[in-house]
C-alpha cells in the first residue's frame, strides 16, 4: 500500500470517528466525550405526535376510570366496615400518634394520625351521593380534631372518640385535594377485618413481592442488584412500611414498578413508556409520603438494564422518562382538583394552590420562626441515615470502593460516563426537598424516605462500576 493511501485511510477513520451516529459531526464536551447530538438525536426519537397523544389519552381515561372506582367503593354497604372499626380504635388509641418501632430513628416512626383519617374516610356513612362523596371524602370528626395553629394533630381522637368512648360526631369534613385512591382496597379490606390483621397481611404481600422481585433478578442475571435493593429496603424499616398503611402506597408503586422493568427489559418503548402510569399511580394512591422514589428506584433499575446502551442514550432515557412521569403525575393532580371544583360546591382548585404555596414555602405553622432550605437538607439526610440499617449499606459501599482503588482498569471518561445518569437520578430527591421545603421539614420522619433513590443510586452505580472494571482489559505496564 502507497504512503497516500495509507494518509486517505487514516483521515478516513478519524473523520469518522468524530462523527455521532446520524452521520453528523459529532459535538463533544472535552472533559466526557460525550455526544451532545447523539444525545439530541436520541431523546427527538423518543417524542412522537401520536406518543404525545397517546400520554394525553391516557391520563383523561385514567382519570375517568379513577372516579368510576371510587364511586364503586362508595356503593359498598358501610356498615361491615364500621363493625371493624371498634377493634381498630383500639390499635390506635394504645399505641397514640405517632408510635416508635424502636429507638428514636426516622424511619421507625408509624403515622397512626393519617393511618386514622384513613380508616374514618372508609368506614363514613354520609348521607351524600355518591358521587359528591367520592370526590370530597368526608368523614366524621370532634370539634378538637383538627389541625390547631400550633400544627399539633389531633385527627386520632377521631376513631378513639367515636368507637372507644362512644361519643357522637360534632361536624363532617372533607379532602378532596387527594384521590384517596387507597380506598380501594382499605375500605374491602376493611370490610373483611380489622386494622391488626390488615397489617399483617399488608406485610405478608411486600415481602412475597420483594423476595419475587429478588428471584426474578437472579433469573434476569441481574445478581448484583440484589444486595443494593436489599439494603435499600432494609433502610426503609421494613415493619414500618408494613405497619403504617401511610408509607405502603409509595413503597407499593415502586415495587411493582420494578417488577415491569423486569419484565420490559431492554424494550425501550415499554421502559419509557411505564413512568407514566408511575407518575399516574403515584397521584392516585399516594397521600403525598416520598413520591421522588416511584419515580427515582424503577429508573435505576432501568438504568441498570440498559448495560449496552450508550451514556447519550440514557440520559436521554431520562429525560423521556422524568417527562413521562411528571406529566402523569402533576396532571392527575389538576384533574382531580379540575373535577371536583366542577362537579360539587367546592372550590377544590383554590384550596390545592393555597396549600401548595404553603408547603412549598419556608413558612413555619404559628410563630415559628421560618426554615432554611439548609435546615430542611440537613434534618431529612440526618433523619434518614442515623439508623444501625445504615452500617450495612455503608459497609457495602466501602467494599465496593476498595475494589474499584485495586484494579483501576476504568479509565476516568468511561467511568464519568457510567457514573453521570446514577449521579443525576441519585440528587432528585434533594431537588424534591429543596421545591417543597415546608413540607419536606415539618414531615422528615416520612419524607426523608425518598433518599433511598439516592442510597440505592450510589451502590448500584458502584456495583456497576466494579462490573466495568472487572471486564475491562489489564494493561501491561
Amino acid at each position: 500500500m502507497k504512503r497516500s493511501d495509507k494518509y486517505k485511510m487514516k483521515q478516513s477513520e478519524s473523520k469518522k470517528d468524530r462523527r455521532g451516529t446520524d452521520g453528523y459531526a459529532a459535538v463533544r464536551t472535552p472533559d466526557t466525550g460525550f455526544d451532545l447530538r447523539m444525545f439530541w438525536s436520541a431523546l427527538r426519537g423518543m417524542f412522537t405526535a401520536r406518543g404525545i397523544h397517546f400520554s394525553l389519552l391516557t391520563l383523561l381515561l385514567c382519570a375517568f376510570a379513577g372516579v368510576l372506582l371510587l364511586c364503586g367503593v362508595y356503593l359498598l354497604p358501610a356498615e361491615p366496615m364500621e363493625a371493624h372499626m371498634p377493634a381498630t380504635a383500639e390499635i390506635f388509641a394504645r399505641e397514640g400518634t405517632y408510635p416508635l418501632i424502636s429507638r428514636r430513628w426516622a424511619t421507625s416512626y408509624l403515622d397512626n394520625t393519617t393511618d386514622s383519617v384513613m380508616f374514618m374516610e372508609a368506614s363514613d356513612k354520609s348521607a351524600l351521593p355518591t358521587l359528591q362523596r367520592a370526590l370530597l371524602v368526608p368523614r366524621g370528626i370532634f370539634a378538637s380534631a383538627s389541625e390547631d395553629p400550633n400544627g399539633k394533630d389531633d385527627s386520632i381522637l377521631d376513631p378513639v372518640g367515636r368507637y372507644v368512648l362512644g361519643l357522637s360526631f360534632s361536624g363532617v369534613t372533607s379532602y378532596p385535594r387527594y384521590w384517596h385512591g387507597y380506598l380501594l382496597y382499605v375500605k374491602p379490606l376493611l370490610a373483611l377485618t380489622h386494622y391488626g390483621n390488615m397489617r399483617i397481611l399488608n406485610g405478608v404481600i411486600q415481602v412475597l413481592l420483594v423476595l419475587l422481585l429478588f428471584w426474578r433478578m437472579a433469573k434476569k442475571n441481574r445478581r448484583e442488584l440484589i444486595l443494593p435493593w436489599l439494603l435499600m429496603y432494609l433502610l426503609l424499616m421494613p415493619l414500618s412500611l408494613a405497619k403504617s398503611f401511610q408509607f405502603s402506597s409509595c413503597f407499593y408503586i415502586l415495587l411493582l414498578s420494578s417488577h415491569a422493568c423486569l419484565s420490559a427489559d431492554q424494550d425501550r418503548d415499554r421502559l419509557t413508556g411505564l413512568f407514566l402510569y408511575a407518575g399516574i399511580a403515584t397521584a392516585y394512591f399516594d397521600f403525598l409520603t416520598y413520591p421522588a422514589a416511584t419515580f427515582g428506584v424503577p429508573a435505576i433499575l432501568a438504568l441498570s438494564l440498559m448495560r449496552r446502551e450508550t451514556a447519550e442514550w440514557k440520559l436521554a432515557f431520562l429525560v423521556r422518562a422524568g417527562l413521562g412521569w411528571c406529566f402523569g403525575y402533576a396532571g392527575m393532580w389538576a384533574l382531580k382538583w379540575g373535577i371536583a371544583s366542577l362537579l360539587t360546591d367546592e372550590n377544590v382548585i383554590l384550596d390545592a394552590w393555597n396549600n401548595i404555596r404553603f408547603r412549598t414555602s419556608h413558612a413555619m405553622p404559628g410563630n415559628a420562626p421560618a426554615i432554611s432550605t439548609a435546615s430542611c437538607l440537613r434534618m431529612v439526610t440526618v433523619g434518614f441515615f442515623r439508623s444501625p440499617l445504615a452500617v450495612p449499606a455503608a459497609l457495602y459501599a466501602a467494599v465496593m470502593i476498595f475494589r474499584l482503588v485495586r484494579r483501576r482498569r476504568t479509565g476516568e471518561k468511561e467511568g464519568l460516563r457510567i457514573v453521570l445518569p446514577y449521579l443525576l437520578v441519585g440528587l432528585l430527591p434533594f431537588v424534591w426537598f429543596c421545591l417543597t421545603v415546608n413540607h419536606s421539614y415539618v414531615h422528615y420522619y416520612f419524607t426523608c424516605r425518598a433518599l433511598c433513590v439516592s442510597i440505592l443510586a450510589l451502590l448500584v452505580c458502584l456495583a456497576e462500576l466494579c462490573r466495568a472494571a472487572d471486564n475491562a482489559p489489564v494493561t501491561q505496564k
